[in-house]
């Protein structure tokens, strides 16, 4: 470690990390969380993150893998379901079967933000749907009243959920 630069022995023989210890230190959870999942992250990229989540990255490191899309859907469902004061997404897509736990979500009082991106093509068809309709009758009066609120980017790469303090889901497509 001394040979590294990464500690350094004082005068009464007690070794303290150097500067360039404690900045190493700081980052290894964040090449721990990315030499968990070596294999997605050869074929995915962060570079589109902002520098301050980037280097926030190992803050992930104890969170579950998930690669089924169906039980990420289930996840993202509960975590509408418990929440009880906000939710805020961040999504290029949109899933119908999410639509009842959002409504019933907005007749609890609970604030849902949404962040779409402005590429997300909706099919005619969607409008059709039994849930969509009773969405959208809870959540018009809902985004009048600042209670729903949606907006959009140009592109969006990840998925993100959140819900009140300390539930959350990220998903890198």
């Amino acid at each position: 470690l001394s040979r590294a630069h990464l500690i350094h022995r004082n005068v009464d023989g007690i070794f303290h990390l150097t500067s360039y210890g404690e900045q190493v230190l700081k980052l290894l959870p964040g090449f721990n969380f990315l030499s968990q999942y070596t294999e997605y992250f050869t074929t995915h990229t962060l570079s589109y993150l902002p520098r301050k989540f980037f280097y926030r990255i190992g803050d992930l490191v104890n969170c579950p893998y998930v690669d089924d899309a169906l039980l990420t859907f289930d996840s993202c469902e509960e975590l509408i379901n418990q929440a009880n004061d906000y939710i805020l997404f961040i999504t290029h897509q949109h899933s119908v079967s999410m639509l009842p736990h959002m409504q019933h979500a907005l007749e609890r009082g609970v604030q849902i933000r949404v962040i779409t991106s402005t590429d997300l093509a909706t099919p005619p068809e969607y409008y059709k749907h039994e849930s969509v309709q009773a969405f959208l009758k809870v959540s018009q009066p809902a985004a009048q009243s600042g209670l729903y609120q949606i907006r959009q980017l140009n592109q969006i790469d990840i998925c993100l959920s959140v819900s009140d303090p300390t539930r959350g889901r990220i998903v890198f497509p």
